[in-house]
C-alpha cells in the first residue's frame, strides 16, 4: 500500500481499519514510514495482528493509475474549504460547571438481543446547533451512564483518553431514527485566543496546528456497521480541542452493550485542562456524501444533551456521568 500512495504524489491525511475493533489513525507531519510505525503500535495496544486498513484519505487529486490493483476502489470526494469556517457559527460556546479524579481504561464489546437489556444501570427534542445543550433536555436518546478518563503515558502519542458509553434500552437506541450520534467530547481553555498560531500552548492534548503536529490515533467497539467516525474540526476555534467519536447509524447498536472509545494524541503545554461532553442526535443533511462528518453539524438542528458541563472536570482525571443523576468522581 505504501508504494502507490507515494507514487500518488498526494499527501496521506488519514487511515482507517477494521479488526476486533473498529479505528483509524489521522496522519501528522513526521514521514510516512514514521507515522505508519506510529499507527501500528496504536493499534498494537487494542487489536491484534496488523491493522486491516479498510480505507485512507489523500489530499488533492488523485492520479488513479499511480495505484495500480487499488485505483478500482478511488473515490473522489468534495472537499471542504476552510475558510468556510469564517461563515458558520460556533457550536459549543457555553454549557455549565463543577470537579474530577483518577483511573484506568480497556475495550468491552457484545451482540444484539431483542428487547431492553436488562441487569443495565437506569442512572445509565432538538435545539439549535448554537445551543448548548443542558442535561436532561434530550433524554430521549441519550445514553445512560459511561465515564471519561484521561491521562499520560509514554506512547509516541502520550495524552490518552477512554470514554465509555451504554444505553440501558432499545427505546433509546430506536429513538434516532436516521440521525448520527455524536459523543461530543471538547477541551476547553477560556483563555486561549480564538485564533492562535500554535494550538499547543493552550491545550493538554492535541490533534491540529500549523507548527510539525503529531498525528491522532481513534479505536472504538462501536460496530463496523455502525460505521464509527472521528469528527471534523471544521466549526472549532482555538479555545476548544475537538476528540468527538460518533457512529453515522446508531440503529446498529446494542443496549446493555459498555461501548468504549480510546484516543491517543499528541500532548500539548498545559499540565491539566477542563472540557465538556455532550450527546448530540444530528440529522446527516448531505447531499454529496452520506458518510460526511461535514454535514452532520453547521447545516441543521439537532439534538444536545449535557452529559458533563464545560468546566466541570478535568484531565488528567476521570468523572463518572450519568444521565438521570448527578456525576461523581471515579474512585
Amino acid at each position: 500500500m505504501v508504494g502507490p500512495i507515494r507514487k500518488t504524489g498526494a499527501r496521506p491525511l488519514s487511515f482507517e481499519d477494521h479488526g476486533r475493533t473498529t479505528g483509524g489513525y489521522v496522519l501528522g507531519s513526521k514521514t510516512l514510514k514514521r507515522e505508519l510505525a506510529i499507527y501500528r503500535e496504536m493499534h498494537g495496544k487494542y487489536d491484534s495482528g496488523e491493522p486491516q486498513v479498510v480505507e485512507f484519505t489523500l489530499d488533492g487529486t488523485v492520479p488513479t493509475s499511480a495505484l495500480g490493483a487499488l485505483s478500482a476502489d478511488v473515490e473522489q470526494r468534495l472537499a471542504v474549504p476552510t475558510d468556510i469556517r469564517a461563515a458558520l457559527p460556533n457550536p459549543l460556546s457555553s454549557l455549565s460547571t463543577s470537579a474530577s479524579s483518577t483511573s484506568s481504561s480497556e475495550m468491552s464489546s457484545s451482540s444484539r438481543s431483542s428487547g431492553d437489556a436488562t441487569n443495565s444501570s437506569e442512572s445509565t427534542s432538538s435545539g439549535d446547533v448554537v445551543a448548548a445543550g443542558k442535561k436532561g433536555d434530550n433524554k430521549a436518546f441519550s445514553p445512560s451512564e459511561g465515564f471519561v478518563d484521561g491521562y499520560t503515558t509514554t506512547n509516541n502519542l502520550p495524552r490518552h483518553m477512554t470514554l465509555e458509553l451504554s444505553w440501558a434500552s432499545y427505546t433509546a437506541l430506536d429513538s434516532f431514527g436516521d440521525r448520527a450520534y455524536e459523543h461530543d467530547f471538547k477541551l476547553a481553555n477560556d483563555a486561549a485566543p480564538a485564533k492562535c498560531p500554535d494550538v499547543r500552548r493552550y491545550h493538554w492534548a492535541w490533534r491540529v496546528g500549523n507548527a510539525p503536529k503529531d498525528g491522532v490515533a481513534w479505536r472504538t467497539n462501536f460496530p463496523s456497521d455502525s460505521v464509527p467516525f472521528l469528527d471534523t474540526q471544521l466549526l472549532d476555534d482555538c479555545t476548544r480541542m475537538d476528540f468527538t467519536v460518533g457512529v453515522f447509524h446508531p440503529g446498529a447498536l446494542s443496549a446493555g452493550v459498555k461501548y468504549r472509545i480510546n484516543i491517543d494524541a499528541g500532548a500539548g503545554q498545559l499540565g491539566s485542562e477542563t472540557y465538556g461532553l455532550e450527546s448530540q442526535a444530528a440529522p446527516n443533511d448531505c447531499f454529496f456524501d452520506i458518510h460526511s462528518t461535514y454535514c452532520l453539524a453547521p447545516f441543521s438542528d439537532k439534538g444536545r444533551d449535557e452529559l458533563i458541563g464545560l468546566h466541570e472536570a478535568n484531565v488528567p482525571g476521570c468523572l463518572y456521568w450519568y444521565r438521570d443523576t448527578d456525576n461523581r468522581a471515579c474512585l
